[in-house]
Protein backbone atom coordinates (compact mmCIF):
# COMPACT_ATOMS: atom_id res chain seq x y z
CA UNK A 1 0.00 0.00 0.00
CA UNK A 2 2.85 2.38 0.83
CA UNK A 3 4.63 1.61 -2.48
CA UNK A 4 1.40 2.09 -4.44
CA UNK A 5 0.79 5.43 -2.74
CA UNK A 6 4.34 6.82 -2.96
CA UNK A 7 5.48 5.54 -6.36
CA UNK A 8 2.32 4.82 -8.31
CA UNK A 9 0.22 7.70 -6.92
CA UNK A 10 -2.51 5.19 -6.13
CA UNK A 11 -4.57 5.98 -3.04
CA UNK A 12 -6.54 2.77 -2.68
CA UNK A 13 -6.51 2.61 1.13
CA UNK A 14 -7.44 5.50 3.42
CA UNK A 15 -5.71 6.33 6.68
CA UNK A 16 -7.07 4.30 9.56
CA UNK A 17 -8.73 1.66 7.40
CA UNK A 18 -8.83 -1.62 9.32
CA UNK A 19 -9.35 -4.18 6.56
CA UNK A 20 -7.66 -4.28 3.18
CA UNK A 21 -10.19 -6.45 1.37
CA UNK A 22 -9.36 -7.43 -2.20
CA UNK A 23 -12.41 -6.81 -4.44
CA UNK A 24 -11.60 -9.94 -6.43
CA UNK A 25 -12.87 -11.85 -3.38
CA UNK A 26 -16.43 -10.68 -4.06
CA UNK A 27 -17.82 -13.88 -5.57
CA UNK A 28 -21.03 -15.86 -5.61
CA UNK A 29 -21.07 -18.74 -3.17
CA UNK A 30 -21.35 -22.32 -4.38
CA UNK A 31 -22.21 -24.85 -1.67
CA UNK A 32 -19.65 -27.58 -1.14
CA UNK A 33 -20.23 -30.83 0.69
CA UNK A 34 -18.90 -30.68 4.21
CA UNK A 35 -19.17 -26.90 4.50
CA UNK A 36 -20.11 -25.67 7.96
CA UNK A 37 -22.47 -22.74 8.43
CA UNK A 38 -22.45 -20.43 11.43
CA UNK A 39 -23.47 -16.87 12.21
CA UNK A 40 -22.44 -13.82 14.18
CA UNK A 41 -24.97 -11.58 15.90
CA UNK A 42 -24.44 -8.06 17.24
CA UNK A 43 -27.77 -6.98 18.80
CA UNK A 44 -28.86 -3.39 19.01
CA UNK A 45 -31.95 -1.23 18.97
CA UNK A 46 -31.04 2.33 17.99
CA UNK A 47 -27.76 0.94 16.77
CA UNK A 48 -28.54 -1.65 14.14
CA UNK A 49 -28.80 -5.35 14.87
CA UNK A 50 -26.31 -7.10 12.59
CA UNK A 51 -26.45 -10.79 11.65
CA UNK A 52 -23.94 -12.36 9.28
CA UNK A 53 -23.98 -15.93 7.91
CA UNK A 54 -20.62 -17.54 7.16
CA UNK A 55 -19.81 -20.79 5.38
CA UNK A 56 -16.48 -22.48 6.08
CA UNK A 57 -14.90 -24.96 3.69
CA UNK A 58 -12.39 -26.92 5.76
CA UNK A 59 -10.67 -28.32 2.63
CA UNK A 60 -9.71 -24.89 1.28
CA UNK A 61 -9.78 -23.11 4.68
CA UNK A 62 -11.87 -20.37 3.05
CA UNK A 63 -14.62 -18.45 4.86
CA UNK A 64 -17.47 -17.13 2.74
CA UNK A 65 -20.03 -14.54 3.87
CA UNK A 66 -23.17 -15.91 2.25
CA UNK A 67 -25.95 -13.80 3.80
CA UNK A 68 -26.51 -10.84 6.08
CA UNK A 69 -29.13 -8.83 7.92
CA UNK A 70 -28.93 -5.29 9.29
CA UNK A 71 -31.89 -3.45 10.84
CA UNK A 72 -32.48 -0.97 13.62
CA UNK A 73 -35.42 -0.02 15.80
CA UNK A 74 -37.48 -3.18 15.34
CA UNK A 75 -38.81 -5.71 17.83
CA UNK A 76 -36.98 -8.90 18.73
CA UNK A 77 -39.83 -10.88 17.13
CA UNK A 78 -39.02 -9.38 13.71
CA UNK A 79 -35.31 -10.12 14.14
CA UNK A 80 -36.09 -13.68 15.26
CA UNK A 81 -38.26 -14.31 12.21
CA UNK A 82 -35.37 -13.32 9.94
CA UNK A 83 -32.83 -15.33 11.95
CA UNK A 84 -35.03 -18.44 11.73
CA UNK A 85 -35.22 -18.03 7.95
CA UNK A 86 -31.42 -17.91 7.75
CA UNK A 87 -31.03 -20.88 10.10
CA UNK A 88 -33.39 -22.98 8.01
CA UNK A 89 -32.01 -21.81 4.64
CA UNK A 90 -28.35 -22.42 5.50
CA UNK A 91 -28.53 -25.10 8.21
CA UNK A 92 -26.67 -22.85 10.64
CA UNK A 93 -25.09 -24.85 13.44
CA UNK A 94 -24.06 -22.03 15.79
CA UNK A 95 -25.02 -18.39 16.31
CA UNK A 96 -22.30 -16.47 18.14
CA UNK A 97 -23.81 -13.50 19.98
CA UNK A 98 -22.28 -10.53 21.77
CA UNK A 99 -21.62 -11.85 25.28
CA UNK A 100 -23.01 -8.61 26.75
CA UNK A 101 -26.42 -9.29 25.17
CA UNK A 102 -27.66 -11.82 27.74
CA UNK A 103 -31.28 -10.63 27.58
CA UNK A 104 -31.47 -10.94 23.80
CA UNK A 105 -29.87 -14.38 23.96
CA UNK A 106 -32.40 -15.50 26.58
CA UNK A 107 -35.33 -14.06 24.60
CA UNK A 108 -34.19 -15.84 21.43
CA UNK A 109 -33.81 -19.14 23.28
CA UNK A 110 -37.02 -19.11 25.33
CA UNK A 111 -39.40 -17.37 22.96
CA UNK A 112 -38.15 -18.42 19.52
CA UNK A 113 -36.13 -21.62 20.10
CA UNK A 114 -32.94 -20.04 18.73
CA UNK A 115 -29.94 -21.07 20.77
CA UNK A 116 -26.90 -18.82 20.82
CA UNK A 117 -23.33 -19.14 22.03
CA UNK A 118 -21.58 -16.26 23.81
CA UNK A 119 -18.94 -14.88 21.48
CA UNK A 120 -15.34 -14.23 22.42
CA UNK A 121 -15.30 -10.48 22.74
CA UNK A 122 -11.60 -9.55 22.71
CA UNK A 123 -11.75 -6.59 20.33
CA UNK A 124 -8.12 -6.05 19.31
CA UNK A 125 -7.25 -9.74 19.18
CA UNK A 126 -10.42 -10.47 17.21
CA UNK A 127 -9.76 -7.66 14.74
CA UNK A 128 -6.18 -8.87 14.24
CA UNK A 129 -7.51 -12.38 13.62
CA UNK A 130 -10.01 -11.15 10.99
CA UNK A 131 -7.33 -8.94 9.41
CA UNK A 132 -5.16 -12.03 8.99
CA UNK A 133 -8.00 -13.89 7.27
CA UNK A 134 -8.77 -10.91 5.00
CA UNK A 135 -5.17 -10.13 4.07
CA UNK A 136 -4.44 -13.79 3.30
CA UNK A 137 -7.41 -13.90 0.90
CA UNK A 138 -9.27 -16.45 3.00
CA UNK A 139 -12.51 -14.42 3.09
CA UNK A 140 -14.98 -14.32 0.23
CA UNK A 141 -18.18 -12.28 0.23
CA UNK A 142 -21.29 -12.84 -1.86
CA UNK A 143 -22.08 -9.76 -4.01
CA UNK A 144 -25.53 -9.25 -2.44
CA UNK A 145 -23.97 -8.80 1.05
CA UNK A 146 -23.70 -5.04 0.58
CA UNK A 147 -23.46 -4.16 4.28
CA UNK A 148 -20.53 -6.53 4.79
CA UNK A 149 -18.78 -5.16 1.71
CA UNK A 150 -19.31 -1.57 2.86
CA UNK A 151 -17.97 -2.47 6.30
CA UNK A 152 -14.85 -4.11 4.85
CA UNK A 153 -14.19 -0.89 2.95
CA UNK A 154 -15.18 1.71 5.56
CA UNK A 155 -14.45 0.21 9.01
CA UNK A 156 -11.67 2.27 10.55
CA UNK A 157 -9.64 3.02 13.65
CA UNK A 158 -10.63 5.90 15.91
CA UNK A 159 -7.93 8.51 15.38
CA UNK A 160 -8.60 10.74 18.41
CA UNK A 161 -5.28 11.75 19.91
CA UNK A 162 -6.67 11.48 23.45
CA UNK A 163 -7.13 7.70 23.22
CA UNK A 164 -4.86 5.69 25.48
CA UNK A 165 -5.61 2.42 23.68
CA UNK A 166 -6.25 1.70 20.02
CA UNK A 167 -9.91 1.04 19.24
CA UNK A 168 -12.18 1.03 16.21
CA UNK A 169 -14.46 3.93 15.45
CA UNK A 170 -18.05 3.33 16.58
CA UNK A 171 -20.27 4.13 13.59
CA UNK A 172 -22.70 2.49 11.15
CA UNK A 173 -20.03 0.05 9.97
CA UNK A 174 -19.02 -1.23 13.40
CA UNK A 175 -22.12 -3.40 13.92
CA UNK A 176 -21.53 -5.65 10.92
CA UNK A 177 -17.82 -5.66 11.80
CA UNK A 178 -18.64 -6.89 15.31
CA UNK A 179 -20.99 -9.59 13.99
CA UNK A 180 -18.33 -10.84 11.57
CA UNK A 181 -15.64 -10.75 14.25
CA UNK A 182 -17.85 -12.68 16.70
CA UNK A 183 -18.48 -15.32 14.04
CA UNK A 184 -14.94 -15.82 12.76
CA UNK A 185 -12.98 -15.36 15.98
CA UNK A 186 -15.25 -17.49 18.15
CA UNK A 187 -15.72 -20.25 15.56
CA UNK A 188 -12.00 -20.76 15.02
CA UNK A 189 -10.68 -20.22 18.53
Amino acid sequence: AEFEQEYLASFTVFEGQIYKFDPTNVVEYEHTDGAEYFAGLDPGYRDATAFVVVAYDYRTEIFHVVDEYLKSEVATSEHAREFLNFIEKWGIESVFIDSAAAQMGADLAFNYDISTVKAKKQVLEGIAFVQNIVENNRLRVAPHCEHTLAMLDQYQWDTKETLTKEKPLHNDFSHMADALRYALYTYTT
